[in-house]
């Protein structure tokens, strides 16, 4: 049976989707910029169902949500200091960066790495990060609507066919004008390479 959820998550609730997350269950939540789907980065399984149930193309890496700057520091490699500072100011908050792996970057799924780089992002919701935080590894997450479809800011918004895939729904409103992805920037070199123009300026 699915396991449905609904905002503000208690205790209890957060270890619960925790757990599942452990299992490789797939889920649809609220992020704080649009609604997402995803699973834990290190299960390849669970990460190529979610290229499928979106309808997303192979060659496209599966960003990863982190809970803390500790899951940062595991799976980054090294970043200019600019870089870095730069990320202290802004995270959490609607920036994916990308960057070299770090030393455990082997561990996720072959869909989560793109020739040595991962894409990070703290989201600015603090339930979010501190289920990702008790998972103990990253989520591998993309928007919860289908290729080129119009994004989510509450359940309903998802499409009926994404929710009935999924192995659990949390639904929370996210509180926001319009439906904005997060700013991509790659910081892998010297200069930052902005790749997707969001609500953050890098």
């Amino acid at each position: 049976m699915k396991k449905s959820f609904i905002g503000p998550l208690t205790p209890d609730d957060v270890a619960r989707i925790a757990n599942v997350i452990r299992k490789g269950w797939i889920g649809v939540f609220p992020t704080d910029t649009v609604y997402g789907i995803g699973c834990r980065g290190d299960d390849a399984r669970s990460t190529a169902s979610l290229f499928r149930i979106k309808g997303r193309r192979l060659d496209r890496t599966l960003p990863l949500l982190i809970g803390d700057w500790v899951q940062f520091d595991r799976f980054a490699g090294a970043v200019g200091r600019k870089h870095r500072a730069r990320l202290e100011k802004l995270w959490p908050g609607a920036l994916t960066a990308v960057v070299r792996g770090g030393e455990q970057v082997n561990s996720l799924s072959f869909h989560c790495q793109k020739e040595g780089t991962v894409a990070l992002r703290m989201p600015a919701h603090p339930t979010l990060r501190l289920i990702v935080s008790q998972v103990g590894v990253p989520l591998a997450a993309t928007s919860a609507n289908p290729s080129g479809g119009r994004e989510a800011l509450n359940l309903s918004m998802v499409s009926p066919a994404i929710r009935e895939q999924a192995d659990w729904l949390w639904s929370e409103e996210i509180k926001m004008n319009g439906a904005l992805p997060s700013t991509i920037v790659d910081i892998t070199g010297t200069k930052p390479e902005v790749l997707r123009r969001g609500t953050v300026e890098f």
